[in-house]
């Protein structure tokens, strides 16, 4: 369509002919000149800019006049107005004997008018017409110039003006507006191309918005031309006939959105047809497009969805959506459905399918979206890698291993008396509290997944419970029990020894038997802690620990009963010997009481003199006061001869 706008309007221009309106206040004799003036032919109304030219009637010899327009009062008879609007011409005369030409006057008028492009609309028919109206209401009548050589006047307001056919394009129409009287106006012109064939409605999509039994919801979306009228028309699957539902007119080339409701889209299929009608009562129907519907079904492990043929022509390819994301494009018109095994349980997942068709421009005829939650009903597999060890604390942590998909919510380890409720967020746990020491512990272990399924429970894990069965001056005999874990095997046991720190300071390579002797003397341990490896992965160094077993040895002393101070160097001091000594102190009395030796290092022995002179020979008397490495103190006291 094609339309023009008044540009400018005139409000309350009164419409005068050339009258002479002689104003009450006309002053004269009856022997006196009477003022009369008119426009030269009678030419009182034009466009801006109107020149106007006044004939004076009266015979005056002295004649003033005022345009009404601000302008200063002249004798001149002539006068240009540039402004649209109603001007009163007054005509001034001076009686003979007068100085002022005031006493007689007379008055008429001008109407000067604007020239606005007149508004009108074109629309298109086939067979090349074009239909022509004029909305326009400034003038008496206007001129079309069909731009063929042919030219048509028409009043104001007229309707039912006749198509004009073209055999030729492009052309250029113009509308000019005209005043009666007046001769005058603006003009309107436009370029367009008649057509030979109304162009179709550009059907872009077909939807089914909700499928419902009493509540279900179409869409049709198609392109338009603002030449012509739209007609949408509707047939249920159930009924014989369309149905005309939708008229659509003005629609400026819009891509029209039209929604249809309370439908049976659950067991009903619609289609549509658009009919394009002109002015000319030519019309064209569309080729007719049906809405397709969908339904997704939760299955064990699986979502398989079906959906109703494309009806039309020209097929490409069906593409199917899973939460608005492309999944699969499918080539073969005839497959109608789709098994979804990708899918985790209790997901929500929903489905859509759209028939893409079209040569040069692509349609969609797409269904409604459905939506399932997805479930399984198998049985998880049961947890195979699941081991145990003893944290210095003296507490146990139990560690698995599990495919985590279907994600797991909740782990449940049970030992030999209760049943321990874990957390989730790692593939371990802590049994806490515990006397691993004394007693050995027995874990199974089971989970539920978020498809509400549980597993078997695991076979048993228990770490290796160790203890010192026989403890001899010489030896610690250790024995423990086997490690067991889920996969019934491991590799083999390694004897670690510790200092306090629990830093290992030697290791005992072993094999799988469970007993070993430690023969190997220690003399700078009071204390000796054992534990025991094992290695159940070498290659991935997947380990586990026993307890720790503290074996607490006694602290030992030896105190000669005589010494030969005459340096053959054969027991020529007389010096204690002790094992696991933290600190000591040594005194040595004579006869009479007299303290002739003291000594803090064991390591110093008494060579028999004192105050620089040999001791005699005789009995002497010792004290020792000694403390161990675990901090327990000792007393001792005793007599020795010294011999020379």
């Amino acid at each position: 369509m094609y339309k023009f706008k008044k540009l400018l309007t005139t409000n309350t221009i009164r419409k005068f002919c050339f009258t002479c309106l002689i104003l009450a206040g006309v002053v004269a004799n009856t022997q006196a000149q009477t003022p009369c003036f008119r426009a030269k032919d009678n030419v009182t109304r034009g466009c801006a800019p109107f020149s106007v030219e006044l004939v004076d009637c009266s015979g005056a010899t002295t004649i003033f006049y005022k345009y009404g327009d601000g302008s200063t009062q002249t004798q001149q008879n002539t006068h240009t107005y540039n402004e649209p609007g109603l001007y009163a011409v007054t005509q001034y005369i001076q009686k003979p004997g007068q100085t002022q030409a005031d006493s007689l006057q007379v008055q008429n008028y001008i109407e000067v008018l604007p020239s606005p492009q007149p508004a009108f609309d074109l629309k298109l028919c086939s067979d090349n017409a074009v239909f022509l109206s004029i909305p326009d209401q400034n003038y008496e009548e206007y001129i079309i110039n069909w731009g063929d050589g042919i030219t048509q006047t028409v009043s104001r307001g007229a309707v039912n003006i006749p198509p004009h056919k073209y055999n030729f394009a492009p052309v250029t129409i113009t509308v000019t507006g005209n005043y009666d009287p007046g001769n005058c106006g603006g003009s309107n012109a436009v370029i367009v191309n008649p057509i030979a064939n109304i162009i179709p409605a550009d059907i872009q999509s077909v939807s089914t918005l909700a499928k419902d039994p009493t509540n279900g919801v179409t869409q049709i979306v198609f392109g338009t031309n603002e030449n012509f009228e739209y007609e949408v028309a509707q047939k249920a699957s159930n009924e014989s006939t369309f149905t005309l539902i939708k008229t659509v007119v003005n629609t400026a080339g819009r891509v029209i959105t039209e929604k249809f409701q309370n439908l049976d889209t659950e067991n009903l299929s619609y289609c549509y047809k658009v009919t394009t009608k002109d002015l000319c009562a030519n019309k064209v129907e569309s080729e007719v497009f049906c809405n397709m519907s969908l339904s997704a079904t939760a299955q064990n492990n699986q979502n398989t969805v079906q959906w109703t043929p494309y009806a039309g022509s020209n097929f490409q390819r069906y593409v199917l959506y899973r939460n608005q994301n492309p999944i699969q494009v499918i080539n073969d018109i005839n497959t109608l459905s789709y098994i979804d095994t990708a899918v985790t349980c209790n997901e929500q997942y929903c489905y859509s399918v759209e028939a893409e068709t079209g040569v040069t421009s692509k349609l969609i005829i797409a269904s409604n979206n459905d939506c399932v939650i997805a479930y399984s009903e198998d049985i998880p597999p049961t947890i195979t890698i699941f081991n145990s060890t003893v944290e210095q604390d003296n507490s146990i942590r139990v560690f698995w291993d599990i495919e985590t998909f279907p994600r797991i919510t909740e782990y449940l380890v049970s030992r030999t008396d209760t049943t321990l409720r874990l957390s989730t967020t790692e593939l371990q746990a802590i049994d806490v509290n515990l006397d691993a020491d004394n007693n050995q512990y027995f874990y199974k272990i089971f989970y539920t997944n978020q498809c509400g399924n549980s597993s078997a429970r695991s076979l048993i894990t228990s770490p290796v419970l160790l203890k010192a069965s026989s403890i001899t001056a010489k030896s610690v005999q250790l024995q423990w029990t086997h490690y067991l874990n889920a996969e019934q095997r491991f590799s083999n046991y390694e004897l670690e020894k510790l200092e306090e720190d629990g830093t290992v300071y030697q290791t005992v390579p072993l094999t799988t038997d469970t007993t070993y002797t430690d023969t190997q003397q220690d003399l700078e341990r009071q204390v000796l802690r054992y534990r025991v490896k094992t290695y159940i992965n070498p290659a991935t160094n997947l380990v586990s620990y026993s307890n720790i077993v503290e074996v607490k040895r006694k602290f030992k002393i030896f105190v000669p009963n005589a010494f030969t101070p005459n340096g053959d160097g054969l027991n020529d001091t007389f010096e204690p010997k002790a094992i696991f000594v933290k600190s000591f102190n040594m005194t040595v009395y004579n006869r009479l009481g007299k303290v002739v030796y003291r000594s803090q290092d064991i390591t110093q022995g008494w060579d028999g003199n004192f105050n620089g002179k040999e001791a005699t020979s005789d009995v002497y008397i010792y004290t020792i006061e000694m403390t161990d490495l675990l901090g327990n103190d000792f007393k001792t006291k005793g007599t020795f001869t010294l011999i020379r």
